[in-house]
């Protein structure tokens, strides 16, 4: 657990990279309250049938209106989607530990309207005469 309550999970990413991730901890006692003590291993089912049931459930629960069939890999898609709509692409891809070219192919990049508006705020900041050093 980290000192301010955010928790670490270390999970196997494509190319059988190991990658670790930051969590709320309300998601970090949930995931415990799963696999218990153990350290090692998968912490559901190894089948993706499973897991897919586990998904369509949550959704069920916290999208009723959504009538998609959806893999495990749709909440990866989904974090990606919150996150560049909060922070920008760049820095989205940072959090999910992958290149920002790899997380615009897969998740487009910023949208025009956003670097119009960043763009807006960042440039009046440049002028020298209201520069902080």
């Amino acid at each position: 657990m980290l000192p301010d309550g955010w928790a670490d999970l270390k999970a196997l990413e494509k190319f059988r990279k190991e990658l670790t991730f930051k969590l709320i901890p309300e998601i970090a006692n949930q995931i415990r309250g799963i696999i218990g003590d153990r350290t090692e291993g998968h912490i559901f089912t190894p089948s993706e049938r499973h897991v897919n049931i586990l998904n369509r459930k949550a959704i069920e629960k916290f999208c009723p209106k959504l009538h998609v069939p959806m893999p495990s890999h749709f909440f990866r898609h989904m974090c990606a989607q919150h996150l560049k709509r909060m922070l920008g692409a760049s820095k989205a891809a940072a959090i999910m530990k992958t290149t920002l070219q790899s997380f615009m192919e897969s998740y487009g990049g910023d949208t025009s309207e956003e670097v119009e508006t960043w763009t807006r705020e960042a440039l009046p900041k440049l002028d020298p005469d209201n520069m902080e050093y």
